[in-house]
């Protein structure tokens, strides 16, 4: 392999300048360059740590205020959710019936009976059957849908009643709604010959129809409606509604409640014991009342009955035993306080009666019923001021309550000071203007003041509630002959003897006034019709004989019979509780 030739030096700049006669020396090799010299930090444990200060940061005034409404607003809402959810689920297990309203023809509509007000009044009649039916049974709860208020959510529009309502139906659990309509008997729509027809839907459909409301008032007439629907939606009280005016029918559908095993049945059981209670017939009633505990054992009303027929039988050992072991379960219950107090009483203990029942008083302080028995006690053993303190407390209480209004009323009358009765039977009358009783006495005591245009107004107004009582009928007839208003006398008077046709004095009151307008034949008849009812020789046979004598005397259209009509002798009496306590029923 041939060698490569020698590199000239003549090209190099480096040896081109030197002289020729110096040597040629070597290129110096460099050195190789020294490794950069590496920073070495020192230990950790040398370096001094640097401490950070924290900031403090002044909350602002805008800040906190936004922060408490925050605040503020979450805890409106979970108070609202609280609050929401049980109402919602209250409302949803509430079993309230709704009243609709209900279709009326012209006929009404022009008397200003609107679907909506026809709605109230059945409203009205369902409180009326309620309060008739005087039981401390809870019942159904009814609202005309015109009364109802609606809640919904705000901006949007959402009803509380329609998630309700749309809950309900998905599970089947429909609300109580009542509607219907009036019903024409013919094209001309006469009011009086219209009927009510009602649908009860709970699910299924309830068809209810009433009779032609006739001569009936309104008021009356769907309080009947109103005793129908409970009929349908609480059969017990619509039974304990009839019992004061059909209690032989209420006998019967109790019973029928009671063969039917209703959940009602021990209240029925209590209700037969005190309808046999009412016509004295004790035996038979103790027996009804101790098969209404057998059902229900802690059934406290029926075992107060219990206790109180024991002793009218004559027991009363069994009656305190039967008092004891209420106590026992009710220590605070004042009728069994009452109960001692009436033991003591029959056993001639009327120191301790009285104590019992002021120890009664204090613990139901808004009862009269108590201050009129210590007075009623006291009465009977002669203290007659300490008896009308203790009524005239009484009717600072109640004003109309009968225990102590009638003592105090019959004294009056009977000590000449008809001012004084009149004064507490109209302030009686002014407390309690719904009670036709209250009425009426009021009009006897202004009759005897000779104030007739003010008695038959109270008369009027007791008409008002019961249209169809012919004593109050009669009385109001007899004031408006006294107001020489012969025609409207006999109209009432027609009606009261069609209601009681064997009665003497209304057929003797009619007579006089048909006498008196020229009617003698038929006065006549009137007047031979009181001879053949009164035939034991009172005032009626006696001036009715006079009476037919007079007019076989004279020519028709001369005859003018004597104007002066016998009032009724007795004096009106208001109903006394005499019914078992607790239990008529409370």
């Amino acid at each position: 392999m041939a060698r490569q030739p020698a590199k000239s030096t003549a090209s190099d700049p480096a040896t081109a300048a030197a002289p020729a006669d110096k040597p040629v020396r070597a290129p110096r090799r460099r050195a190789a360059p020294k490794p950069a010299a590496v920073a070495v930090e020192p230990p950790a444990e040398t370096a001094l740590p640097r401490r950070k200060v924290p900031r403090v940061h002044l909350p602002t005034l805008e800040a906190g205020s936004t922060h408490l409404r925050k605040v503020i607003l979450n805890i409106g809402f979970v108070l609202a959710v609280l609050i929401f959810i049980p109402v919602l689920a209250s409302q949803f297990l509430r079993d309230q019936v709704l009243i609709e309203p209900i279709s009326v023809p012209d006929a009404i509509l022009e008397r200003g009976l609107t679907p909506e007000v026809v709605a109230s009044r059945l409203w009205d009649g369902l409180r009326d059957a309620n309060a008739a039916a005087r039981t401390s049974k809870a019942t159904v709860s009814a609202i005309p849908d015109s009364q109802r208020v609606q809640f919904s959510v705000p901006e949007v529009g959402l009803s509380m009643d329609s998630i309700v309502r749309q809950t309900r139906q998905f599970f089947n659990i429909y609300q109580t709604r009542i509607s219907g309509e009036f019903v024409c008997a013919d094209v001309a729509c006469v009011p009086a010959d219209m009927r009510l027809r009602l649908r009860v839907l709970r699910g299924s459909s309830d068809v209810i129809d009433m009779p032609p409301i006739g001569n009936q008032s309104l008021r009356e007439y769907f309080t009947a409606a109103a005793i129908q629907v409970l009929s349908v939606l609480d059969p017990f009280v619509a039974v304990s509604a009839i019992s004061g005016t059909e209690p032989v029918r209420a006998t019967a559908l109790a019973r029928r409640l009671i063969r039917q095993h209703h959940p009602d049945a021990k209240w029925a059981y209590n209700l037969i014991g005190n309808l046999r209670s009412v016509a004295k017939d004790y035996r038979p009633a103790l027996a009804e009342y101790r098969a209404a505990v057998a059902l229900d054992p802690n059934f406290i009303i029926a075992r107060a009955n219990v206790a109180i027929t024991l002793s009218r039988l004559g027991d009363p050992v069994a009656a305190r035993a039967e008092y004891d072991a209420i106590g026992k379960v009710e220590p605070s219950n004042p009728n069994v306080l009452e109960g001692y107090a009436e033991l003591a009483a029959a056993a001639g203990k009327p120191d301790e009666a009285i104590a019992d029942l002021q120890k009664a008083f204090a613990v139901d302080p808004n009862s009269p019923h108590y201050l009129a028995r210590m007075g009623e006690i006291e009465a009977s053993r002669g203290n007659e001021e300490v008896a009308n303190g203790y009524f005239i407390r009484a009717l600072q209480i109640d004003p109309a309550y009968p225990l102590a209004l009638q003592p105090l009323f019959t004294e009056a009358l009977s000590t000449g000071d008809v001012v004084k009765a009149e004064a507490l039977v109209g302030a009686a009358a002014d407390y309690e203007p719904t009670s036709a009783e209250v009425q009426g006495l009021h009009g006897a005591a202004l009759t005897f003041l000779d104030r007739h245009a003010e008695a038959l107004a109270a008369f009027d107004r007791a008409l008002a509630i019961t249209p169809d009582n012919p004593d109050i009928l009669y009385q109001s007839a007899n004031m408006l002959q006294a107001l020489d208003r012969q025609a409207d006398a006999v109209v009432r008077l027609n009606r009261a003897i069609e209601l009681d046709p064997y009665k003497a004095a209304p057929i003797f009151s009619r007579g006089t006034s048909l006498a008196l307008t020229g009617n003698n034949a038929a006065a006549r008849a009137d007047f031979q019709r009181v001879l053949e009812l009164d035939t034991s020789g009172t005032n009626y046979h006696d001036m009715a004989v006079n009476f037919i004598d007079i007019l076989d005397g004279l020519d028709t259209a001369t005859a003018k019979p004597a104007t002066d009509v016998p009032a009724e002798p007795a004096v009106p009496k208001l109903t006394s509780p005499d019914g078992p306590r607790m239990g008529v029923p409370l």
